[in-house]
């Protein structure tokens, strides 16, 4: 049996604010904070890699991880966030200059034939990226490996995991709306003849982070 412990990145500045987030955006205090705390969970488990996605929030928690641990951290781009078109990137929510290309963009994650948006990541483009993914933790030797990873293509690996080839781009679309990934919460996945998910966003070493 194998297992793939699969978290999102702490909390980022983008996350907080009032902007379409890309590649650049750094973890807040609070973030390094989950990062730190994450880093104490992963401890207790048995860990033989982390990888993780090269963006800079994703880069800083494994780092907090492989420092506590002491397995350094391998960087992989297949395991970033979905690629919008690069112009959205630090733009307004609701701006009317950008607004109807993100949602055109955002469209095409949710169709199954629809084309690429401006260099941004189509349901295909996404989809393709999800299976190379997940052949490559199958291929990998060990039995027990940590990957940093984003929100939304967390939700992409788990919805073709489930389904396999019976996803859909109006399944990716309710599986994503319906499912939530909190900072640095972890999803488990197992695999033996194929792949299931053992835990969704397990945030129990945040505890001391609540306030309510």
């Amino acid at each position: 049996m194998k297992y793939v412990y699969i978290a999102r990145h702490g909390e980022s500045d983008a996350n907080i604010g009032n902007v379409f987030q890309g590649p650049h955006s750094a973890l807040t205090a609070k973030g390094r904070e989950q990062a730190a705390l994450l880093a104490t969970r992963a401890a207790r488990l048995p860990i033989e890699a982390i990888i993780a996605s090269p963006w800079t929030r994703a880069r800083a928690t494994a780092e907090a991880i492989s420092e506590r641990i002491g397995i350094p951290v391998e960087y992989s781009d297949l395991f970033t966030e979905r690629r919008k078109p690069d112009i959205l990137e630090g733009k307004e929510f609701g701006d009317p200059q950008y607004q109807p290309l993100y949602d055109e963009w955002s469209a095409s994650l949710f169709a199954d034939d629809a084309p690429a948006v401006d260099g941004g990541e189509n349901f295909a483009a996404i989809i393709e990226r999800a299976d190379r993914a997940l052949a490559h933790l199958e291929a990998r030797p060990e039995r027990h490996i940590f990957v940093v990873s984003h929100g939304f293509f967390t939700r992409v690996l788990g919805a073709r995991a489930i389904l396999g080839d019976m996803l859909t781009g109006p399944h990716l679309e309710a599986f994503t709306r319906t499912l939530r990934n909190d900072n640095t919460g972890i999803t488990t996945f197992s695999l033996d003849d194929a792949w299931r998910i053992a835990t969704w966003n397990d945030r129990t070493h945040l505890a001391e982070l609540e306030t309510d």
